[in-house]
């Protein structure tokens, strides 16, 4: 069956195999400060956003999911929306895919359930678990594993690619 209503996406980039999908993973095997730094350098020091590309079938799967007509947002909790609008234009993705009409920055995990509320959105797809998990409001909740990194994910429907993900939005 295929979806009607909202999608969420905020599956875009590839980090570096110790982050891609993984920040619980991170934040066990390294200390607090060390981790903030990382995560600054990888979300909002625009020298690095440059060399992270992005993954294998985003701008494909985003096409099939615009082509579609199915409506799509991105719900990120990026403290800088210019560096993150920048890096949305940096890889092609602004405006041909996401603009202000479909894009909305948050403070807290639990903020991306109260936007997803709001917007309708019925199918959520992220690649952290602990973001899962605050979408109360939610129905369909996919965990992005790419590296097989998570285990119990009851409720959710793990995805190891864009064109796994696409796929059960195509139903």
């Amino acid at each position: 069956m295929r979806c009607s209503e909202g999608l969420f996406l905020e599956i875009v980039f590839s980090q570096p195999d110790i982050v891609t999908g993984g920040s619980e993973i991170m934040r066990r095997i390294i200390d607090e400060a060390t981790y903030k730094e990382i995560q600054f350098n990888l979300y909002d020091n625009p020298k690095f956003f440059k060399t992270a590309p992005l993954m294998a079938g985003a701008k494909s799967g985003l096409k099939k999911l615009k082509d579609s007509s199915l409506p799509f947002a991105l719900i990120s909790r990026r403290k800088d929306s210019k560096s993150a609008i920048a890096v949305l234009k940096y890889h092609g993705l602004w405006p041909k895919f996401f603009d202000v009409s479909n894009t909305f920055f948050v403070v807290e995990p639990a903020d991306k359930n109260v936007k997803a509320q709001e917007l309708g959105v019925t199918h959520f797809a992220d690649d952290e678990f602990k973001i899962l998990e605050k979408l109360a409001n939610v129905k369909n909740k996919f965990l992005f594993d790419n590296l097989d990194a998570f285990e119990n994910i009851h409720g959710y429907t793990r995805v190891e690619s864009w064109k796994e993900l696409i796929g059960y939005f195509m139903k």
